[in-house]
């Protein structure tokens, strides 16, 4: 069983690795649409009080 458990110690930990590397990606990937959807939204918001609408 000690040869199993080194085995299986070493895929988890490559797992645990792959699985931080997601998260990070994630994390930062999630940032990015908030701020773009941002900016979108404030460049609808200054595009409609520039021709009157909505007001």
């Amino acid at each position: 069983m000690d040869a199993f458990d080194r085995r299986f110690d070493n895929i988890d930990g490559r797992l645990q690795a792959v699985e931080r590397r997601a998260a990070v990606a994630g994390a930062l990937s999630g940032s990015a649409m908030a701020v773009g959807t941002a900016l979108m939204i404030e460049g609808i918001k200054q595009w409609m009080a520039s021709r009157g609408i909505g007001q």
